[in-house]
């Protein structure tokens, strides 16, 4: 589970819990982690490369940045696509 807790101005702190059955191997568990935490890093990126563009002026509000969120375009586009046939 994870939770996302304000910390100031433009600052948020995350908290991840796991939870595992007793299944599950010490492995799976490092292997599983390792992912998440790359993932994380990788989404940390990108919401700092956007939160610089609108904090530049050069992104108007409520727009995308295309080369950041081009999978989030895509998903919209297709919603409003099903939406309107």
């Amino acid at each position: 589970m994870e939770r996302y807790n304000p910390d100031g101005l433009r600052r948020t702190l995350e908290v991840t819990d796991y939870y595992f059955g007793a299944d599950v191997s010490d492995e799976e568990i490092a292997e599983l982690v390792a992912w998440d935490t790359q993932v994380a890093e990788e989404d940390v990126s990108l919401v700092q490369s956007v939160q610089r563009g609108l904090e530049s002026g050069a992104v108007p509000q409520g727009r995308l940045m295309s080369t950041s969120e081009q999978l989030i375009a895509d998903f919209q586009r297709r919603v409003h696509d099903a939406l309107v046939d």
